[in-house]
């Protein structure tokens, strides 16, 4: 086979994975999903299974080994992928759990490996070539640009453009790994050393690296995901509940009898609270929202008077929010007031965006922790139920309509389900409000049958 031209030499190909594969990876090497299959090889899959469908029927062209896309183990030319991206955004993955498998471009001259001009996620097939030569027909500015946008699909799959290695890559053919921290640097040698086996050179990913998503809103912090994933996301939430629960033993003084008297204030002062003060008047560019965030944050509030279309009778669900004890509509209101409150402060978007507020996938989070200084500091009486129903809501109040559209999945919620029965309930109520606030028919009322179908689905899982 020819050899790979001397302006290609010192370039790699990458592939991502959980650091949970990694002890089978060590044991069985890298193999095609049909080799695993084959060897009963289980592993931590966060492919899209739409996508992994297409690839298990596509046959590669022009090919004695009468092959599919899954006789091959896939890397991308592209360190940083939009396919990376999209896993972030569908909140099932955390970031700082994936590691980079590098390989140098020369193993591209080893028999029966190919490449590709752009991915194989579709019906229609990219060209496939086996001699290295063609590797100038790859987009390669497209390939290497550092540019996190994607401004079309011809786009996205010239970028992901693939390196497919026949069968099985051995530990010992990996050039090095790239992790996301000290942490799980630890944990990767670790698992070579009790393997008796030589550990890769492990390189960093730094802020803004080359193989990560970094959080570019999180003026003056590092090494901060885009987005967090549902174990960072766990952890963030029991540290804020426990730091909370003994941060007000240390409080002698509030500004707030209970909930009640802060829901009076807020309903004649909405700038009452200084993380609500931060969102008045911020504008936003998210093309979803006409309003600024603090109308928005009202329309939500005064949504939750408004459902009586929540009617699941059959499933035994309340008709109305006005159907449920007092406390639990003042617990859902409160929630409301706050739900958006980590979209701001507007201090954040003055540098960076003429101060306009930019979309936030990861907003819930941050309001979950803006939160850890309202209910330690601001109202007196809570209970720690109150403390976990508000931080809950609070925190996950986007989790329905991820799920419906990008399917986050649904055993992320089942623990703060389970806690308290009514968790549920207020989610539904809090989600509604939501989105009758931004796309009422589009996303609530033709879409009725789905809520009512996710609704059964999560009782269905609680119960087991």
């Amino acid at each position: 086979m020819d050899t790979v031209p001397k302006e290609f030499k010192d370039k790699f190909f990458f592939h991502f994975t959980h650091i949970e594969n990694i002890p089978n990876i060590i044991k069985n090497g890298l193999l095609s999903t049909n080799l695993k299959a084959k060897q009963n090889v289980s592993h931590i899959d966060i492919a899209c299974k739409e996508i992994q469908n297409t690839r298990h029927d596509m046959e590669i062209p022009n090919c004695s080994l009468n092959s599919t896309i899954h006789d091959y183990v896939p890397f991308y030319f592209c360190a940083r992928t939009p396919m990376l991206l999209s896993l972030l955004h569908s909140k099932n993955i955390d970031q700082n759990y994936m590691i980079y498998i590098c390989i140098s471009i020369k193993k591209i001259e080893s028999k029966n490996n190919i490449f590709t001009d752009e991915s194989a996620n579709r019906i229609t097939l990219p060209n496939f070539y086996t001699n290295p030569n063609d590797l100038s027909k790859l987009s390669w500015e497209t390939i290497e640009s550092k540019k996190w946008g994607i401004p079309s699909e011809d786009y996205k799959h010239k970028r992901m453009a693939e390196a497919l290695i026949y069968q099985k890559l051995d530990t010992q053919d990996i050039d090095y790994i790239v992790v996301w921290s000290e942490d799980i640097k630890k944990v990767l040698e670790s698992e070579f050393k009790k393997n008796k086996i030589v550990c890769p050179p492990i390189k960093y990913d730094g802020e803004n690296g080359y193989y990560h998503y970094y959080d570019g809103f999180n003026i003056g912090f590092k090494d901060i995901s885009l987005i967090s994933g549902p174990k960072q996301k766990l952890y963030e939430f029991e540290d804020i509940y426990k730091n909370i629960l003994e941060d007000r033993k240390k409080i002698s003084s509030y500004n707030f009898e209970d909930i009640d008297s802060l829901l009076v204030q807020l309903s004649s002062n909405f700038k009452i609270i200084k993380e609500l003060d931060d969102i008045s008047d911020l504008e936003t560019d998210n093309q979803e929202h006409s309003e600024n965030v603090d109308k928005h944050t009202l329309s939500v509030v005064q949504n939750l008077e408004k459902i009586n279309t929540y009617n699941f009778e059959t499933l035994k669900v309340e008709k109305k929010f006005t159907d449920l004890p007092k406390h639990q509509q003042n617990i859902l209101k409160i929630s409301a007031y706050f739900h958006d409150i980590g979209k701001g402060p507007k201090s954040r978007w003055k540098s960076c965006n003429n101060g306009i507020q930019k979309v936030d996938h990861d907003h819930p989070r941050r309001s979950m922790n803006m939160l850890k200084r309202i209910l330690t500091e601001e109202v007196k009486i809570l209970s720690e139920k109150d403390i976990y129903q508000i931080l809950f809501l609070v925190g996950y109040h986007d989790f329905l309509g991820d799920h419906l559209t990008k399917g986050r999945k649904i055993d992320e919620i089942l623990l703060f389900l389970k806690k308290y029965d009514e968790n549920i309930n207020n989610l539904f109520f809090l989600s509604i409000a939501d989105v009758l606030s931004i796309k009422p028919k589009e996303w609530y009322y033709d879409k009725q049958d789905k809520w009512t179908e996710l609704y059964t689905t999560i009782l269905e899982d609680m119960s087991l």
